[in-house]
């Protein structure tokens, strides 16, 4: 940017703030008052920033180091759902159309429901979904 269009753009700087300060219009006072803060100091600094050409900064290595461990270390954290391993006690039972001829489900005082399938046990939390929604219930 050359000497002359930094100057241009210095007044044009000044020319925005003094007609948002002149202006009545509610509108363009709420609405416009983003290109230029009401304050003084705001407009000094970017006018002195643009005058001084002070465009290159300094980075921050640290920052930069930081910013980018983060990005990659986030990517290489995936977290998972755990569930629990089914216990030898209570093992885990595929249900098929032929078992379900001779299942029954019992329906305890408590309000816990024990499911028979070919003499072995085992308990269940609802019955109303499938497949349990089609075994007969037998309360105790």
């Amino acid at each position: 940017m050359s000497e002359r269009e930094r100057l241009n753009y210095a007044q044009l700087l000044i020319h925005v703030q003094k007609s948002l300060v002149n202006k009545t219009d509610p509108f363009a006072k709420e609405y416009y008052s983003f290109l230029i803060d009401d304050s003084s100091n705001v407009l000094e600094y970017r006018i002195r920033y643009i005058l001084e050409e002070s465009f290159m900064k300094k980075t921050n290595y640290l920052l930069l180091v930081v910013i980018c461990s983060l990005v990659f270390f986030s990517n290489s954290i995936i977290f998972e759902a755990s569930f629990p391993a089914p216990s030898a006690e209570t093992p885990y039972v595929t249900v098929s159309e032929d078992t379900l001829d001779n299942a029954y489900i019992i329906q305890h005082k408590d309000g816990t429901y024990t499911l028979f399938i070919d003499g072995e046990q085992g308990s269940i939390e609802d019955p109303t979904v499938s497949p349990f929604s089609e075994i007969p219930i037998i309360k105790e």
